[in-house]
């Protein structure tokens, strides 16, 4: 009993400071947006050059737009283009902590999708150690690039969640959803037609 009750309370401190970590990396971030988050920011000016005519995939016109130079040009479909857009009506320091929030819930959500509907009792402190130690780097990097990789993540972990509920239709519309942004996410649709895997009327 003690033990249980001491691995619990070392998994609270794990995960309290997987926590901490997040924030204060989402803190310092949020602090200094003229260092971080450069994808973000070719999402946003495509977005206002989109809104006044310009071809956004064009760096030049992003640039133009920006009044500095963007190291990045975009290379979406044109369909997320109205979700930046409508971003890049706001002021760009508060789109880029907007967007920023936006990502470090997502990171949250999908955590918790993670241990609650996948690994569930075997999420255990090696989990949060993982998290912590493992992906640590991995955060800070997707983070401080501003990239939409964490919105993919959280879209596709959603659909393997649906797929293994058995509710196929929920499955492809979360897939497509992911595959909003880059297509190959698209490929996973090929699971439905895995051999071995199962297949019920969607609930």
């Amino acid at each position: 009993k003690g033990s249980v009750s001491g691995g619990r309370i070392l998994r609270m401190m794990v995960g309290g400071l997987l926590i901490a970590y997040c924030l204060a990396i989402g803190t310092d971030l949020a602090l200094h947006p003229e260092k971080h988050q450069w994808d973000f920011a070719t999402y946003y000016y495509a977005g206002q050059a989109a809104h006044i005519g310009l071809n956004p995939y064009e760096l030049d016109n992003l640039s133009e737009v920006a009044g500095k130079a963007i190291g990045f040009p975009f290379a979406y479909t044109p369909i997320v283009l109205p979700v930046f857009t409508l971003l890049s009506r706001l002021e760009y320091v508060w789109a880029y902590r907007l967007y920023l929030a936006l990502k470090v819930v997502s990171l949250g959500v999908l955590l918790y999708l993670w241990k609650s509907r996948f690994l569930r009792e075997q999420a255990g402190l090696p989990f949060y150690l993982v998290c912590l130690f493992g992906f640590g780097g991995a955060i800070y990097a997707d983070l401080a690039s501003g990239n939409v990789s964490t919105f993919e993540q959280l879209a596709l972990w959603l659909a393997f969640d649906q797929l293994r509920q058995d509710r196929p239709i929920r499955f492809v519309l979360l897939v497509l959803v992911a595959s909003l942004f880059k297509l190959t996410p698209v490929l996973f649709l090929l699971l439905l037609v895995t051999p071995g895997m199962r297949r019920r009327t969607p609930m």
